[in-house]
């Protein structure tokens, strides 16, 4: 008999980021190893997006759709609530901090069911309404873990936060993975006057900051070119503002989203990968361009201390001194042995994130709570 898991996420196919792809590539993986998987989320992929059909099955993964009411920053669904309170399943699997965690007591009052509580950073992304979120975060978030049976954390750094309002014995470490078979394969031919940022152009990614290292890196290498690609998530505007202020708008190449093929295309003719985000709950992005062979530069925040060696895979520095990341970048843009002593070290190291990997890893966590 298939062991049952429901994976509660806000957001799921066709919606694309960290949380929902680590869903979407988990499931399948599980789906492979004999678990019937069942996925609740949202029926929508923007606010005011049309609704998605309320069921479907992709990839051996069922989904259900559910009507969620957005109140503030925070999105409610009492139908998700119902469904999840009159369903049978082994495991409620929840992904992030909000609505879905906040119901977690409710669903364990309905039974003995077994929950796992995926943290994905918490809910401190940004400095913005700190105040609100500590107590949110020492409230609500610290009832809930409760009453979780087991916690996973993304990276170290997601377990020494939720270790302040949960038990550790709860807590295991398991990062994000990446798609490594396809993207070890690709061939990179770049031209030493490339980079490459990829993910949601969204304010903590602090994307303004890398376009000031671009101008002055435009004094050494004219023909600099810096290809931002991804969804917008309120800041394009303003970035192509800033670039045409700063005189770089030939250099810098906004694509929007593409498809996986596109995204290759482009990593394959990049030189190295950029990040200068204020906060990572994991760092998907990073480890996708190391195990595509590229060399990291990013903001040296915690998380990145995970990933990133100096001079090993890439460089952790302080986004905020322009003139040391524009000099970083130089010096890898003009030493192409140092890249491809890194490219080598980067697929190697990045094996250990396949996808296949992440779920065995989860797969030991499901069992320890069904034990």
């Amino acid at each position: 008999m298939k062991i049952k898991i429901f994976q509660a996420c806000q957001n799921f196919y066709p919606v694309k980021g960290g949380i929902e792809t680590l869903v979407l590539e988990t499931s399948r993986e599980l789906v492979k190893m004999g678990y019937e998987i069942t996925v609740v989320t949202s029926n929508r992929t923007t606010e005011n997006s049309k609704k998605l059909p309320a069921k479907e099955k992709i990839y051996g993964i069922n989904i259900r759709r559910f009507n969620f009411k957005k109140i503030s920053r925070y999105k409610t669904s009492i139908d998700a609530l119902k469904f999840l309170l009159s369903s049978d399943f082994d495991i409620l699997h929840v992904h992030g901090i909000g609505f879905l965690s906040d119901i977690i007591p409710l669903v364990k009052s309905g039974g003995n069911k077994k929950i796992v509580l995926n943290t994905h950073g918490g809910i401190f992304h940004t400095k913005k309404m700190m105040f609100v979120k500590n107590i949110y975060f020492n409230t609500m978030t610290r009832f809930s873990a409760k009453f979780a049976d087991k916690i996973i954390a993304d990276s170290e750094h997601d377990k020494e936060l939720i270790e302040k309002i949960a038990d550790k014995k709860k807590i295991s470490v398991i990062g994000h993975g990446v798609p490594w078979q396809r993207l070890s394969k690709i061939r990179r031919n770049g031209n030493g006057k490339t980079l490459i940022h990829f993910g949601r152009i969204a304010s903590n990614k602090k994307i303004d900051k890398i376009l000031h290292a671009v101008k002055i890196l435009k004094k050494s290498i004219p023909d600099v070119k810096f290809f931002v690609v991804g969804a917008d998530w309120g800041e394009l505007k303003k970035l192509k503002e800033l670039a045409n202020k700063l005189g770089i708008k030939k250099n810098v190449i906004f694509t929007g989203e593409v498809n996986e093929k596109k995204l290759y295309q482009i990593m394959s003719k990049s030189d190295l990968f950029v990040l200068a985000s204020e906060y990572e709950g994991f760092g998907i992005s990073v480890i996708e361009a190391m195990a595509a062979g590229l060399p990291a530069v990013v903001n040296d925040i915690e998380t990145m201390k995970e990933l990133v060696q100096n001079g090993k895979n890439g460089f952790r520095i302080d986004f905020n001194d322009y003139d040391c990341v524009a000099k970083t970048i130089l010096r890898l843009l003009k030493d192409k042995s140092l890249r491809k002593k890194i490219e080598a070290s980067n697929r190697s190291y990045t094996k250990k994130f396949d996808w296949s990997f992440v779920a065995k890893k989860i797969d030991s966590v499901y069992r320890e709570v069904i034990d």
